[in-house]
């Protein structure tokens, strides 16, 4: 299973033509660094604890909500 599900993720490398995988930043043949255009960037500090407050106040939503529920239950 591992070999077959590695095979949608085989690319060419643009420099040398040998097969690598989509998520290296270099190939392992000939050494050189790749990047690919669907290569994610690193997400920023800002977009980071932007993204966790977002999560803690749906998580205290969530948990509001059950607890209200549950007391009138």
């Amino acid at each position: 299973m591992g070999i077959l599900n590695t095979q949608k993720h085989i690319v060419p490398c643009p420099h040398c033509g040998e097969d690598m995988l989509d998520h290296m930043k270099s190939c392992p043949h000939c050494k050189k660094e790749v990047t690919f255009a669907w290569s994610r960037e690193p997400r920023s500090q800002n977009k980071i604890k932007a993204t966790r407050k977002y999560l803690y106040v749906v998580s205290a939503v969530v948990i509001v909500i059950f607890l209200v529920l549950k007391f009138f239950n």
